[in-house]
Formats: structure tokens, C-alpha cells, sequence
């Protein structure tokens, strides 16, 4: 088990927390983020990283360390987000914080001996959080904080090229990205209002907060294989969970339908000022779906009929309506469900 407090101090311990022992990563001197990156190697955990203006490598699970680059700094600037690939840790990535200069993103093929400037045509923004598909090296992902540019880029390429895939996404400030190992296509961020999912490697988002807090800042991700759940740590909110996506969850195909009731969620999601809310119902009978807002007055209903069995698909146009979280309740039979919706001018 590992563990750190501020200006990278990283404890270990190798009985289960029982005792802990400080594994003194070099830096006197150095600048250092007052929450500073360390990375352990999937593929072999003895391989750790450690993120100050010079990034340093550990092999044998930090007992003794080296610093990478022939011991000169990336840029002058202390790490503020890494990754190691996790089926090759010579492979990782370092994203810096504009402390001396603009920030920077990096990679190493060849475990930091070697480090190359990709950040091309990434903002000029506070880098947050880095993910490598745990599938295929050559894709890769980046957060950034800050407003008024893209904040979630991909790369194919080994970050030769960058591409903004946050079409969809608020502009707020985004803390941290997430890759189901089992479903690589599916990608979760987290940003200051809350979560979002990806079922297609980030041509699409949709809202993935269900059960958290109201625009809650969520802070930081993490995938439980065990039990098949996301995490996520809330700015003063807490630490919630819930199942991950799976493709027997969800939309089925066209063509296709559940069994059972089931109301989906709105796409596009957050959205301006249309969107499309949808559903299937196992039974036909009186069905009625309402908008609320956050103070649960009613603002519109879209159903109040008979309807069969089977799918439907209902609009909504927001026009005239504040940027904001709302609800929408589908009520058929015993039948009840309520999700959010984002509106974002």
C-alpha cells in the first residue's frame, strides 16, 4: 500500500498498513506541486514514477530512485499529472504545471532516459489528469482545468497529434479521467459538475451523475474491478459509487428491446436547448412523463396518454428556460424512474 500527503512524502507499507515507512523520493531543492504525481507500473508494480520539475524512477519499489532525463527538468516546471501505460511501463506520460513557463505534456518510450515535448496543440491550461488505454499504447488521454478552451484531448498516435473530443462536455474546469479496462471504449471524466461517460472513446458524452450531489466538483476517479464500480472523490462532498456501464446495461440496439421498464438517459446530455428523452415500456398503459426543476415544480409535461409497450422517444425544447439542472419523471403503472438533465447556455 502507498500513500502521500502534500509536496510528494510517500509512505509505504508492506503489511497491510500495519507499518508505514517514508520512501524518501530525491527532490531537495527541486519545485514541487503541493499535490505532486507518483505512478506505479501496472505491468510491474516495482516500477514507480515520481513527478517534481525532474521526474524520478524507482525498480525497485522505491527503495532506491534515479532521475530521468540525464537529471535535467522537463521544462522548468514541476509534474502535475502522469501516467505509465499499463502494458508497457517504459511508456509514460507527464503533464506540467505553468509555474517557470506555459505547461507542457511529455512521454518517454524508453522509461525516461529520453523525453519528448508532444504538447503540440494542447491549451494553455492547467493539465490535470492522464490516461493510456490499457489496450492499445498508442491511445492516450488528457484533462485540463481552466475555462474558455477544450478540456479532453486524445491521442492516437502516441501524442504526435491531440485532438479536443469534449464536444458536449460544460466548460468548467475537468480534474480527472477514467478507462474501463474490460470496455476501452468507455471513458469517464470528472469535472466541476460532476460526471460524464463515454461509450465510444469520446465521440459522444452523456451525464453520468445520478445520485450525487447537485452540480457537485468532483475531484478525482477510480475504477474498482472487483466489484465492477466507478469512484469518485467529491470537493467536500465525499466519496460516492455506482456500477459501471456494460454493454448488457443501457440503449439496446436497434431493433432490440429490454425487458422491463426502462427510462434512458436524455441525449444529447448537457444540451441547448433541445434534447430527446427516451424509454421503453413492458406493458402498455397510462404513461406520463414531466419536467421538474430543482425546487420540484413542474415545468412541462411531455406525456400524459395511453402508450404500448415497446419504445418512445419525446422532445424537449428548453427555449426560454435558465441554465441549470433539471429532472424529468417517468411514471407508468407501478412503474417510476427520474433522472437529470443539464442545460448549458
Amino acid at each position: 500500500m502507498y500513500g502521500s500527503w502534500q509536496g510528494l512524502n510517500v509512505l509505504k507499507s508492506t503489511n497491510g498498513g500495519a507499518n508505514w515507512f517514508t520512501l524518501g523520493i530525491p527532490g531537495a531543492g527541486r519545485i514541487t506541486t503541493f499535490i505532486a504525481p507518483f505512478v506505479i507500473a501496472q505491468d510491474n508494480p516495482d516500477v514507480i514514477y515520481a513527478g517534481r520539475d525532474i521526474v524520478y524512477r524507482s525498480t525497485n519499489g522505491g527503495q532506491s530512485w534515479t532521475a530521468t532525463n540525464n537529471g535535467n527538468p522537463l521544462d522548468g516546471n514541476p509534474a502535475l499529472a502522469m501516467a505509465v501505460a499499463p502494458q508497457n511501463n517504459n511508456l509514460v506520460y507527464a503533464a506540467t504545471a505553468p509555474f517557470q513557463t506555459v505547461p507542457g505534456v511529455f512521454r518517454s518510450l524508453n522509461g525516461g532516459a529520453v523525453w519528448a515535448n508532444v504538447t503540440g496543440n494542447l491549451p494553455n491550461r492547467f493539465p490535470t489528469d492522464i490516461a493510456i488505454d490499457p489496450l492499445d499504447e498508442s491511445i492516450a488521454y488528457v484533462t485540463f482545468s481552466g475555462f474558455g478552451a477544450s478540456h479532453v484531448f486524445k491521442t492516437e498516435d502516441y501524442g504526435t497529434n491531440w485532438t479536443p473530443i469534449d464536444a458536449g462536455l460544460p466548460d468548467v474546469p475537468h480534474n480527472a479521467i477514467e478507462i474501463d479496462s474490460n470496455y476501452p471504449a468507455h471513458v469517464y471524466v470528472a469535472n466541476d459538475l460532476g460526471v460524464f461517460f463515454s461509450p465510444d472513446g469520446g465521440a459522444s458524452w452523456e451525464d453520468f451523475s445520478e445520485d450525487l450531489p447537485d452540480a457537485v466538483i468532483a475531484m478525482s476517479l477510480a475504477i474498482s474491478l472487483q466489484n465492477n464500480k466507478l469512484r469518485v472523490a467529491t470537493h467536500g462532498n465525499g466519496a460516492y459509487q455506482r456500477a459501471l456501464v456494460s454493454p448488457a446495461v443501457g440503449i439496446a440496439e436497434p431493433g432490440m428491446l429490454p425487458d422491463g421498464f426502462v427510462l434512458a438517459q436524455n441525449y444529447p446530455n448537457p444540451f441547448n436547448p433541445t434534447t430527446t428523452i427516451e424509454f421503453y415500456l413492458q406493458n402498455p398503459g397510462y404513461t406520463t412523463l414531466a419536467i421538474y426543476d430543482m425546487l420540484g415544480q413542474k415545468i412541462a409535461t411531455l406525456a400524459a396518454e395511453n402508450l404500448n409497450s415497446g419504445r418512445h422517444l419525446y422532445q424537449w425544447d428548453a427555449s426560454g428556460m435558465a441554465s441549470g439542472i433539471y429532472y424529468y419523471r417517468l411514471t407508468a403503472g407501478n412503474f417510476t424512474a427520474v433522472k437529470k438533465a443539464l442545460l448549458l447556455r
